[in-house]
């Protein structure tokens, strides 16, 4: 869907809605948007890193935050 597309579908969905407190949730959740701020420039490194997550989610290496944290504590028990 293209970028035209998804705002006129999106404004359908809007002009659809007649439950005020629906519309007001959306409110608050567009109303400090700045659709002026320029996007946020990655580095190199910071590119490879998120292909290289991309790379082990696609290919299943994922592991749970309790294991991770398991392993920080073990790795600060040894410092």
């Amino acid at each position: 869907m293209s970028t035209a597309e998804l705002k006129l579908d999106l404004l359908d969905k809007l002009a659809s809605i007649n439950d005020e407190k629906l519309l007001n949730q959306v409110y608050l959740l567009l109303k400090d948007i700045n659709v002026n701020i320029n996007p946020y420039k990655l580095n190199n490194e910071q590119i490879n890193m998120i292909s290289e997550s991309e790379s082990d989610y696609i290919s299943g290496k994922l592991r749970s935050n309790d294991d991770v944290f398991k392993d920080d504590e073990e790795w600060l028990k040894n410092l």
